[in-house]
């Protein structure tokens, strides 16, 4: 089994834990695209499952924010966090080590139009490779809006 292990922000109120849960139960609604396993043949238990989520669900709440969690697809953030634990990477430590990056970058008047082209390669990458219209996203992949 995998280990259940705390890695909740004591920092955090019920609200926090209810919403990280609820994210959690609209990725356990969805069948995984990636599965993990522990060895390469058999999927881990539903249990295993909704560990791994929440473990990774605290860390990228930490790393970014609660909106970003609630807002992010369910079916990328499982995937995301599949991905995570095969290449054996903290989600939280990417996640910091991608803003940090990109916020020097764009901060430094030497490299800001580096840090500029970077985001609209990256944008126009997702539009041509991922929201092409021949196979546009299912629905449980599409972000939600921002809460204002």
């Amino acid at each position: 089994m995998i280990n259940a292990k705390n890695n909740r922000d004591p920092r955090w109120g019920p609200e926090v834990d209810a919403a990280i849960a609820q994210k959690v139960a609209e990725s356990m609604a969805f069948a995984p695209r990636l599965e993990a396993s522990r060895d390469g043949a058999t999927p881990v238990t539903a249990q295993e499952r909704e560990v791994l989520l929440t473990v990774s669900y605290q860390e990228i709440v930490k790393a970014t924010s609660l909106d970003t969690l609630m807002t992010a697809p369910p079916a990328l953030l499982e995937q995301l966090s599949v991905l995570a634990l095969v290449n054996n990477e903290n989600i939280k430590g990417i996640l910091v080590q991608v803003i940090r990056a990109y916020m020097l970058l764009w901060g430094t008047p030497e490299t800001n139009a580096i840090a500029r082209d970077m985001l609209q390669e990256m944008e126009m990458t997702v539009a041509t490779k991922l929201l092409r219209e021949k196979t546009p996203l299912p629905e449980r992949m599409r972000w939600k809006p921002m809460p204002v």
